[in-house]
């Protein structure tokens, strides 16, 4: 069973508009804000894998990983666990062949310090920190991550904003 398979078996069907994308068209650079424990990474690397050698993928996640805390998951409405930033990098890649860029924080504070030394992405998927605050600063450096300028066409999926 594909990891893909996996998570919607028992997150839910929406995951599918995603790993569709993925599974048809080229995405090397993959940007996830809210690895959690990194599944859905790898989900998303296998699938982009049916389209680009997994090899040449470049997958970034961003998540608080052992920085939450009972104060986070109660303001930003998170799931009450989340990987070790390490043990998840060494996860993703061990399980693919994909290059595992993680960046441990809040993103309100690593994607502003962040964001201007990472590639354009071929995909952004926004399922972190659900607090206003977080989802309006999310959203502002997904469109930084796609285009500088604003003026480039990019896919988008998010829970928050809707499906691809």
């Amino acid at each position: 069973m594909e990891e893909c398979e996996r998570i919607m078996s028992f997150r839910g069907k929406h995951y599918a508009p995603l790993y569709n994308y993925l599974a048809n068209h080229e995405c090397c650079d993959i940007l996830e804000i809210g690895t959690n424990t990194g599944a859905n990474a790898i989900a998303m690397i296998q699938q982009a894998a049916k389209k680009v050698p997994e090899d040449m993928i470049n997958y970034y996640g961003f998540d608080l990983f052992e920085e939450l805390n009972q104060e986070l998951i109660d303001r930003e409405f998170s799931f009450d666990r989340s990987g070790n930033a390490e043990e998840v990098k060494k996860l993703i890649e061990t399980k693919t062949k994909a290059k595992a860029h993680i960046f441990k924080g809040n993103t309100n504070i690593t994607l502003p310090e962040r964001i201007k030394t990472l590639p354009m992405m071929d995909l952004v998927y926004i399922d972190g920190g659900h607090s206003i605050d977080t989802i309006e600063n999310d959203w502002k450096f997904y469109r930084r991550a796609v285009s500088p300028y604003e003026d480039k066409k990019k896919e988008e999926n998010g829970d928050v904003y809707g499906g691809v």
